[in-house]
C-alpha cells in the first residue's frame, strides 16, 4: 500500500509553503490573490498524486466534519431504510453526509454508538432511541451537541426536538376499520418493549378503537420480541389459532406483518375471508402481496425533511438548546384487499 499524499508532500514537491498548498486546495486561492498558474499547478499535482483531504485533521481544524450520525433499531426495516435514503437526499443539500448504525434495540449498544459518533466529531445525531429515559440525550444537549429525535419520543417532559407521526389515530383508524368490516374477535401483534413510544401509542390506539365498539381488550396483545420475533409469532399466533381462529389482526410494524402473512399462508388461513389484517406502516411489498395488504402509511418523505430542517438548524445556530420544537405528521389508512 502506498504512503498517503499530504500537503505537505505537495509543497515540497513544488517548492511552496503549506499554508499557501492549503488555501489552494481549500478554494481560496483568488481570495488571497495567489498566482493562476500557482493555483493550477497545486491543482494538478495534487490530482496526479491522486491527494485526498485529511478529513480528521479538518474536522479538529474547524469543529465541524460535515457528517451526521444515524442511529436506528433495525436497518432491514424498510422504514428506516425509505426515510435513510430520503434523509441522504436532503442533508447532501448541506454538504452533510449520514453515518448510519443500528442499535438492535439494546439501550447500552445505542449508547456505545453514540459515544463512537460523538468521539468522531460528528455535526449531530438523528435517533430512534430505544433508552427508557431522555437524561442521556438532554446532557448531550446541554453540552452543545444537536440532537433530533426521530419516531420516537421520551415520556418524561424532555424538551428534545422530535419529528413522529400520531400514532394512535393511525392505530385507532386501522382497528376501528377491521370491525366496521365485520371482524370483532381482534387481535394486536406487537413489539416490546412497551415503553418505546410508537408501540406505546400504537397500543392505546388499538384500545381505545375496542372501546368504542365495546369490545373487552384483555388479553387481546400479543407481544414478541425484537431479536426472536418470527419464531415467537410462530409459537404465540399459532397457539391463538389453534386454540380458535381470531378473524382480525391490527400488527404494529411492516416486518411483524411478513411474518404473520408468511405464518396464515403456512396453515392455510384466508385473509380476508378467515381473518383480516392492516400493518401499521406500508411498504411496497404490501401492494404485490395476493390479497394487497392493507396499512397504514407514514408520511416517509416529510418526516425526513423535517428532521433534516430542524438538526441543521441546531448545527448551523450558534448555541444548541433544549427545545419543545415537536412535530407531528399525520398517516393514511391504504386500503386494499387485506380487509
Amino acid at each position: 500500500m502506498g504512503k498517503r499524499i499530504t500537503i505537505s508532500d505537495l509543497a515540497n514537491e513544488l517548492g511552496l509553503s503549506k499554508t499557501l498548498v492549503s488555501m489552494v486546495l481549500n478554494g481560496k486561492g483568488d481570495q488571497y490573490n495567489i498566482n493562476v498558474d500557482t493555483q493550477k499547478r497545486v491543482i494538478e499535482l495534487a490530482k496526479k498524486l491522486n491527494y485526498r483531504p485529511n478529513q480528521n485533521a479538518r474536522s479538529l481544524r474547524t469543529g465541524r466534519s460535515n457528517s451526521i450520525g444515524f442511529i436506528i433499531p433495525d436497518i432491514s426495516n424498510a422504514f428506516y431504510a425509505r426515510i435513510a435514503r430520503v434523509l441522504e437526499s436532503e442533508l447532501e443539500k448541506h454538504e452533510q453526509r449520514l453515518l448510519i448504525c443500528s442499535s438492535d434495540e439494546d439501550p447500552e449498544r445505542e449508547k456505545e454508538l453514540v459515544d463512537f459518533l460523538m468521539s468522531r466529531n460528528t455535526d449531530g445525531l438523528i435517533v430512534a432511541s430505544s433508552l427508557k429515559q431522555s437524561w442521556f440525550y438532554v446532557s448531550a444537549i446541554e453540552g452543545g451537541f444537536p440532537v433530533v429525535l426521530i419516531d420516537r419520543k421520551f415520556y418524561d417532559n424532555a424538551k428534545i426536538p422530535s419529528v413522529i407521526v400520531g400514532n394512535h389515530q393511525g392505530a385507532f383508524d386501522a382497528v376501528d376499520e377491521i370491525i366496521n368490516s365485520g371482524k370483532k374477535d381482534v387481535y394486536m401483534l406487537t413489539l416490546t418493549p412497551e415503553y418505546i413510544s410508537p408501540l406505546r401509542d400504537r397500543r392505546s390506539g388499538f384500545l381505545d378503537a375496542l372501546k368504542k365498539h365495546n369490545i373487552d381488550g384483555e388479553g387481546r396483545i400479543i407481544e414478541v420480541s425484537h431479536n426472536n420475533a418470527e419464531n415467537e409469532v410462530i409459537e404465540k399466533v399459532g397457539k391463538l389459532i389453534n386454540d380458535g381462529t381470531p378473524n382480525g389482526f391490527f400488527v404494529s410494524n411492516n416486518l411483524l406483518t411478513v411474518d404473520l402473512l408468511k405464518l396464515l399462508r403456512s396453515k392455510n388461513i384466508g385473509i380476508p375471508k378467515d381473518v383480516a389484517v392492516i400493518s401499521f406502516d406500508d411498504i411496497p411489498l404490501f401492494d404485490l402481496t395476493s390479497p394487497a395488504i392493507t396499512a397504514i402509511a407514514q408520511p416517509v418523505e416529510e418526516i425526513a425533511k423535517e428532521v433534516a430542517r430542524i438538526i441543521m438548524k441546531q448545527i448551523n445556530n450558534d448555541t444548541v438548546e433544549l427545545t419543545e420544537e415537536n412535530v407531528v405528521l399525520g398517516t393514511t389508512l391504504v386500503k386494499r384487499r387485506s380487509v
